[in-house]
């Protein structure tokens, strides 16, 4: 304590939690509730007179747990005492202090606490003060005292009043066999059949803890044995468990029904073929009786007419429920008196399923023997040799094919054994299936093969195995996709290798028509680019349903190193796509891309950089359009038509005054674009200029000498159109040389 105090105030944790000291503390305690806990008064006084620790309640309250009388002084002149307090006096046992404070201000004792930890002294203040007889007689046995539980009893208490757990005290000394309290209130008309909170009667619980000697004492004073708790269980359910046979059968002989069902519809017979299940260190195991009573207890309910079919809500018969708990010796005797081998549960399983998924090979072997369908199948179609090969069981599967499995049969998903194998990586497995006959080629529902799943999981050794025993290297799944697909997909280079060294088509296309080379483009998988490249991928492939080539996907996804490699992999530049005719170099302009556009008008590659689309648009048009004058400037730059005209007849003049930009207009014409150029309609920049009402289009066009009496398809000069958006008189004249010319070309207007 005293090395704690020397740490710097800043660093000094102002609370303990359970992290430090006190692992099992829910709340954390300042060093001073500590020295209170413990009764460390030297300790407390030194934190209060070196660092004017503050009294807190909790100090108060643990310090009727510590017992140091100076601390609990201290506390007192500061804090009046609460339950808290009461509660800590009861836990330490000093009957002094739980007299001090019920006696000086005036707190009551709680019986719970009194029960809880098992303070008599204090349950005995409790009744002194409170006379509450009733409470304290249901209470009573918590404290294993008979002559207490007598003692209250003789002073005429209810005998049905209930403990803190709402127990009777009857149903209380069955829990703990103290049967001559149970003698004694049973010798006062105390109701046998009485039910606890959970619904359960002194049989119940005599039954639960296997007490013989107290089933055969209530049941001969009338203890009902059909009575059900709320689970709607019997107390043969919980008896059956045990394979008693002198108690079961005295049980039935007074009586209980052997077909009563609990809310799960199982039947004491469900019960008694399973193995009772105990728990050690955590884990839980499965006990077996001797094989001798295993057997007689249920031929015992058998004999006594229990049903040997009956099934519980999830379809279980007693025969899988005894497969279940792998007791063969039971399964044995339910198949012997007429148990329905074909059973299924609601999941379709059958006795095989769940003896393999047991791995029980002692009642497999058994099953098969007596003639078990080992093809039968699950809701999910599934067989027995789907669920050993799922389970990684190879012995159960020689097993299985030795006795005739088709090793071939489908599931609901239409996946073979070897597609399970497959999927579970193992390689044993798989080699066995395939030498006795599995076919290596089978398609699943996705029309996968197991090469297609062994690709998935990037597994080498199994996809050489398969490929070296006639897997099918091109067969392709529900997408199109073949293996190669798979493997570029995983980027995976070292099954790629493989799969193209061994004749995997390099150019298949899958339902997007896409062939491995563009998968490889849209990840930027440069190695494996490379290498398709190296290897026959055809560059110029146009790979989806909008004709792109590679080339163009490299440039709507920027991969520049990618896109090195297909130009000197032959891939051509000025390829167009189907869907706007588009090249490589119009995208990489829509996409402001100047990198990429810097590639393809290199010196060595020379794109077409005037090449049009389907609507006639050069690179130059499409930067116009995109109001691009950085683009604009590099194209300008790199030879690009400035007069190069769309379907429409338009140059890129015509779209910069479309566009209202008067700096690319300005730009445009600066660099040679012809202002009077004409598109269809024989309309020239001026007559948009016009129409649009932009006065510095205007001003910048007739400035370049636009022609003014220029005229459309439908003959009208361009001046006209000034005119018809009233374009101020003065303004008309500023563009004029004189009067005299003004006034003679309005007369021709």
């Amino acid at each position: 304590m005293i090395e704690l105090t020397k740490i710097p105030p800043c660093f000094f944790p102002r609370k303990w939690t359970h992290t430090y000291l006190y692992p099992n503390i829910k709340q954390p305690y300042l060093l001073l509730e500590l020295c209170s806990y413990h009764g460390a008064v030297n300790c407390f006084k030194f934190l209060r007179t070196k660092f004017n620790s503050e009294i807190t309640i909790e100090c108060l309250e643990l310090s009727f747990i510590g017992g140091n009388p100076e601390i609990m002084n201290e506390c007192l002149k500061k804090f009046e005492p609460n339950e808290n307090c009461m509660k800590y006096a009861i836990i330490s046992h000093n009957i002094d202090f739980v007299a001090f404070l019920m006696n000086e201000y005036g707190i009551e004792v709680n019986l719970e606490d009194c029960i809880k930890y098992k303070n008599l002294q204090a349950f005995y203040i409790y009744l002194d003060k409170t006379n509450d007889i009733d409470h304290c007689f249901a209470n009573s046995l918590s404290f294993h005292d008979q002559n207490l539980c007598k003692y209250l009893f003789s002073h005429g208490v209810d005998m049905y009043s209930k403990n803190l757990n709402s127990e009777t005290v009857f149903v209380y000394a069955i829990r703990i066999s103290k049967k001559e309290i149970i003698e004694l209130l049973l010798l006062h008309g105390f109701d046998i059949n009485t039910k606890n909170i959970s619904g359960e009667t002194a049989l119940h619980l005599a039954s639960k803890i296997h007490n013989t000697e107290l089933i055969k004492y209530l049941v001969l004073h009338g203890s009902d044995v059909n009575s059900k708790d709320n689970d709607n269980k019997t107390p043969l359910h919980y008896l059956s468990k045990y394979d008693d046979i002198e108690i079961t059968k005295f049980l039935i002989l007074h009586g209980a029904d052997v077909n009563a069902k609990d809310n799960k519809n199982r039947s004491i017979l469900h019960y008694a073929a399973e193995y009772e299940e105990i728990g050690y260190g955590g884990e839980s195991y499965f006990y077996c009786f001797p094989e001798d009573k295993c057997k007689e207890i249920l031929e015992l309910l058998i004999s006594h007419g229990a049903e040997v079919d009956a099934k519980d809500n999830e379809g279980k018969s007693i025969l899988l429920c005894a497969t279940e708990h792998k007791c063969k010796e039971k399964i044995e005797v339910l198949i012997s008196h007429g148990a329905d081998m074909n059973t299924k549960d609601n999941e379709g399983k059958s006795i095989i399923h769940y003896a393999i998924e047991k791995r029980d090979q002692k009642i497999i072997r058994y099953l098969i023997s007596v003639g078990i369908d080992i093809d039968v199948r699950d809701r999910e179609n599934k067989t027995g040799l789907h669920y050993a090969v799922k389970d990684n069981n190879k012995e159960v599967i020689e097993l299985l094919i030795s006795h005739g499995s088709d090793i071939n049969a489908k599931d609901n998903d239409s996946k073979t054994s070897l597609h399970l194998a497959v999927e579970n990586n193992n390689i044993e497995i798989i080699e066995f299936l395939i030498s006795h006959g599995s076919d290596i080629n089978a398609k699943d529902n996705d029309s996968k093969t197991s090469l297609h799943l062994a690709v998935e999981n990037n597994n080498i050794e199994i996809i050489e195995f398969l490929v070296s025993h006639g897997s099918d290297i091109n067969a392709k799944d529900n997408d199109s996709k073949t293996s190669l697909h798979l493997a570029v997909e995983n980027n995976n280079i070292e099954i790629i290798e493989f799969l193209v060294s061994h004749g995997s088509d390099i150019n298949a296309k899958d339902e997007s028509g896409q062939a491995p080379l563009y998968l490889a483009i849209v990840k930027n998988l440069q190695e494996i680019t490379y290498f398709l490249i190296e290897n026959g991928a055809d560059v110029n492939s146009k790979e989806n349903n909008y004709g792109d080539t590679a080339l163009h996907y490299t440039v709507f996804n920027c991969h520049i190193e990618c896109l090195a490699l297909l130009i000197l992999g032959g891939a051509n530049v000025n390829a167009k796509d189907d869907l706007f005719g588009n090249t490589p170099l119009h995208y990489a302009v829509l996409f402001d891309d100047h990198k990429i556009a810097d590639i393809l008008l290199s010196v060595e590659v020379k794109a077409d950089i005037d090449a049009k689309n389907m609507n006639g648009q050069t690179s130059l048009h499409l930067a116009v359009a995109k109001n691009n004058l950085r683009m604009v400037d590099f194209l300008i730059d790199h030879g690009a038509d400035l007069n190069s005209r769309d379907n429409e007849n338009k140059t890129p003049l015509h779209y910069a005054t479309h566009l209202n930009n008067r700096v690319m207009v300005d730009e445009l014409i600066r660099n040679g674009a012809d202002v009077n150029a004409k598109d269809k309609e024989n309309k020239t920049p001026l007559h948009y200029a016009a129409q649009l009402y932009n006065n510095e289009i205007v001003d910048t066009l007739i400035s370049y000498d636009a022609d003014l009496n220029s005229i459309d398809c439908k003959g009208i000069p361009a001046i006209r159109y000034l005119n018809r958006f009233k374009f101020a008189k003065k303004k008309k004249k500023d563009w004029l040389e004189n009067e005299y010319e003004y006034e003679c070309r309005k007369s021709l207007i």
